[in-house]
């Protein structure tokens, strides 16, 4: 599988409309609700330690953040790629091309390349390596970075139609992938 740092231009699904987001409450924490009804999570993320906002200077260097890469990457914009996240996503990072290739497919797979915004030793470095991952309450997320990394400079989503980084793979599928069944639930190729 070919792996490489890409520079990408997508397209919103047009399942969900124009390249607008759709209304999202805003919550006390950074990041918007996840559901209509009124959910404070506020004390379980404090009983697991899991931070919900972000200290002014990590919102500044995320602010400042720039690709590392930027001037390695391949230039990958004819890709018809469609952004693959679920509606009411602000931090748009995976997208996807799919194409009848003969008796195949042809699949393009890209994801936001976030970490090439993050130097080590940085703030924001230490910040990642301390909570490890983006955990989702069910009121709003406990985001990983300040979002203005997520959804601004390191998004698929280019509200500048400039290119955006991304990792990504291609693989050409040919012929049949009969599936057979794994454990329940499970498939195997």
């Amino acid at each position: 599988m070919a792996v490489a740092r890409w520079m990408v231009a997508t397209r919103q699904n047009p399942a969900y409309g124009q390249l607008t987001r759709p209304y999202v409450a805003q919550h006390g924490h950074n990041g918007g609700q996840l559901y209509a009804a009124d959910l404070n999570f506020d004390s379980v993320a404090e009983e697991f330690g899991i931070n919900r906002g972000f200290p002014p200077e990590l919102v500044a260097e995320a602010r400042e953040a720039r690709d590392v890469y930027a001037q390695d990457r391949v230039d990958a914009r004819e890709i018809s790629l469609v952004t693959v996240d679920p509606q009411g996503s602000k931090d748009l990072d995976q997208a996807v091309y799919i194409a009848t290739r003969g008796e195949g497919f042809e699949v393009f797979y890209a994801i936001a390349d976030v970490g090439a915004f993050v130097r080590p030793g940085s703030g924001l470095y230490a910040e990642a390596l301390r909570c490890g991952q983006t955990v989702y309450l069910p009121d709003c997320p406990a985001r990983l970075y300040p979002p203005e990394l997520p959804e601004g400079s390191a998004s698929l989503l280019s509200r500048s139609r400039s290119s955006r980084g991304a990792v990504a793979c291609h693989r050409r599928l040919v012929g049949r992938c009969p599936l057979r069944r794994g454990a329940p639930g499970q498939f195997a190729a």
